[in-house]
């Protein structure tokens, strides 16, 4: 019993933590066969895990190329995630958001998040796996600035796969691995109480990344020699568009932004470290950046984290 309070308190307590942050998708992370895929700063992974955002920041000067008042955008992003059952995971987020405008700027606590996770289908033998999850932006529980009054749903659908069974004579190919994320967006809400910072439209999000892992590449291709930290370096980048298709703006060109960069993997904690690259006109031509601190509590404190609430033992999903 005394064993059950301390596993209980401790979770609440991280996931306390995670809600005086906030939100955007949570960066999950996993093994399917071989391969070991990452958690990403932009596009969301079809795993689902035990982990914890301990920091994620962006910071985008002129984040809206038609107000040119708008001249920062700064994110400050935490979270927490864990797995009911091997398939079946929940995930909370949270953010401070900072706009800075000429005359004055606009910042607090954005609406928190939570979503459930379950992963469809899992192929080890082909480094493939597929997920779906619905996410949840809790209307009116962020500062009443910054979060919308409405809540939005989104449901999603994930990939990730690897290149691991390509032929010997692409080997060099296969430490490669994409994955992807697509969803729509639907504000809950009628259209009575809108604070003037957001309108109602239902939007289209999707992106994919692009990843080469030197473990991969060292592990199960061939031993270069590569040194630390280069050994368990993936240089990565991702793409992310957000299309309104509904509304004032669904004619504009969809938001689009590359991030190319570099993660580094742990035994217990992951960093990242992004360029954030616009792409057309609606997202201007100001290169931002974006970092991440993130934590594998499945590897750090196995003996909580890599059990369901039934008992049953999951196992950390330690990199190699």
């Amino acid at each position: 019993m005394k064993k059950s309070l301390t596993i209980s308190f401790l979770f609440l307590f991280i996931t306390i933590f995670g809600f005086a942050f906030s939100p955007c998708s949570l960066w999950a992370h996993g093994i399917v066969g071989q391969r070991f895929f990452p958690a990403t700063l932009s596009v969301d992974d079809p795993f689902v895990a035990d982990e914890m955002t301990l920091l994620a920041y962006s910071h985008i000067p002129n984040p809206e190329p038609a107000d040119s008042t708008h001249t920062l955008s700064q994110a400050y992003h935490a979270g927490v995630s864990k797995r009911l059952t091997r398939d079946l995971g929940i995930e909370l987020t949270a953010a401070y958001l900072q706009d800075h405008f000429d005359g004055g700027n606009i910042e607090g606590f954005d609406n928190l998040a939570a979503a459930v996770k379950y992963v469809m289908f899992n192929s080890p033998a082909h480094e493939f796996l597929m997920a779906s999850s619905l996410d949840f932006d809790i209307g009116g529980t962020g500062t009443r600035t910054v979060g919308d009054p409405f809540t939005t749903v989104t449901p999603n659908l994930f990939f990730g796969y690897g290149l691991g069974d390509l032929p010997d004579s692409l080997m060099y190919l296969r430490p490669f691995a994409i994955t992807g994320q697509v969803g729509i967006g639907v504000p809950f809400t009628d259209g009575s109480s809108n604070n003037g910072t957001s309108d109602y439209s239902s939007s289209l999000n999707y992106g994919f990344t692009v990843m080469y892992s030197t473990m991969y590449l060292q592990s199960f291709v061939k031993d270069i020699g590569l040194p630390k930290p280069f050994s368990r370096t993936i240089p990565v980048v991702e793409f992310t568009f957000n299309n309104p298709i509904n509304g004032p703006n669904q004619y504009n060109s969809p938001q689009s932004y590359a991030y190319p960069g570099f993660l580094w993997i742990g035994k217990y904690w992951e960093l990242g470290l992004e360029a954030v690259v616009p792409m057309n006109s609606t997202t201007g031509s100001q290169t931002g950046v974006q970092a991440l601190v993130h934590l594998f509590l499945d590897d750090l404190a196995p003996q909580i984290f890599t059990r369901t609430l039934s008992g049953e033992v999951l196992g950390p999903t330690q990199t190699k």
